[in-house]
């Protein structure tokens, strides 16, 4: 139960630190637990079959994994009970549509691949600025922040942030 109550907590920390940062926040949104590489980009772009107005892209909380310790954040060889303190792996996703091929199949020019790659480079600053203070609140061993990295695929770009949590 902690676990899933702190992946809900992750989710609406994210939504606040996008849009305290006047930033759209896609409106698929969810926490799952599955190896990073298994979550879809599904509609990143925002199309949506039925008409109805929605933020593309999402916003995804992954637990990697949990891990039982004695000194956070290093995980214990031989757990020997299960009141120990739980690391909690996660991650954090946010998928936008990425600049697409132009009408006549050329590649989008510098200054839009420039402000593609300004725009990745806030929304990282932003998510790992509010989880560094936001964690720093909750007291001195409740998470080690960090890295932040970029992908782009498939028309699609991605911002992650990964951080471990201290469940004790």
């Amino acid at each position: 139960m902690r676990i899933a109550t702190e992946g809900g907590w992750v989710l609406t920390q994210a939504v606040a630190a996008l849009s305290t940062a006047e930033l759209p926040v896609p409106t698929r949104r969810y926490v799952t637990m599955r190896d990073m590489n298994q979550v879809p980009w599904d509609n990143c772009c925002g199309d949506d079959e039925e008409g109805a107005e929605e933020i593309g892209g999402q916003l995804v909380v992954t637990v990697n994994r949990v891990v039982a310790y004695t000194t956070f954040p290093t995980p214990a060889r031989l757990p020997t009970d299960c009141i120990a303190g739980f690391a909690v792996p996660v991650t954090v996703e946010l998928v936008r549509c990425a600049p697409a091929f132009t009408s006549d199949g050329g590649i989008p020019d510098a200054a839009t691949m420039d402000a593609e790659g300004f725009e990745m480079l806030d929304e990282g600053e932003i998510l790992l600025c509010h989880f560094t203070n936001v964690l720093q609140g909750r007291g001195a061993h409740s998470g080690v922040v960090g890295p932040v990295v970029g992908t782009v695929a498939q028309g699609c770009r991605s911002v992650s942030l990964t951080m471990t949590l201290d469940l004790t």
